[in-house]
């Protein structure tokens, strides 16, 4: 049996299958579609549910991407620490912990204890939440939020410049 009679009727026509293509581009076009439809379905649940305007859905997305920059240096930070993936599951699983505790969501910050208050205010999730909470449930703009916009980007300079620093110095 030859080489052309192993090809599939398509691939024999000149068109590609599936099967042809690597499974991360199949995966990518799948998480793509997901993606998209994702956006719809938020965008709509905004403009359906929400008490702010849909004026403010452009600044809730920017918003949204400026706060997964924040957090992908320390995902990178992570990663440039552990030595195993497991190592790398673990430590994620630590400081998610510890990020949900003080940021707002599962216990109000307000009732912690004065250290622990001060504490809160050094992760970026609590400033992203009261962002959230601030644009969908009251539609403020960025003149009501501004302090904890300022907050989160300082702590986002901060952990993406200690990100850089770490892993320049790991590759070196």
């Amino acid at each position: 049996m030859t080489r052309e009679d192993k090809k599939t009727p398509r691939a024999r026509r000149g068109q590609r299958s599936d099967k042809d293509q690597p499974a991360s581009l199949r995966f990518t076009r799948v998480n793509a579609a997901l993606g998209g439809a994702g956006l719809l379905t938020l965008s709509l649940g905004y403009w359906l549910l929400a008490q702010g305007s849909i004026t403010a859905a452009p600044l809730l997305l920017v918003l949204a991407l400026f706060y997964i920059f924040v957090e992908l240096g320390w995902g990178l930070l992570i990663s440039g620490i552990s030595r195993t993936q497991l190592q790398a599951l673990l430590l994620v699983m630590v400081i998610a912990m510890v990020g949900m505790v003080f940021s707002g969501y599962a216990f109000p910050v307000e009732n912690m204890p004065w250290l622990l208050q001060r504490i809160a205010n050094f992760v970026p999730i609590k400033h992203w939440l009261l962002i959230l909470r601030g644009i969908l449930l009251k539609g403020a703009g960025v003149d009501i939020f501004w302090k904890e916009l300022l907050s989160l980007a300082a702590l986002g300079l901060v952990i993406n410049v200690v990100t850089i620093t770490f892993l320049r110095k790991r590759l070196e």
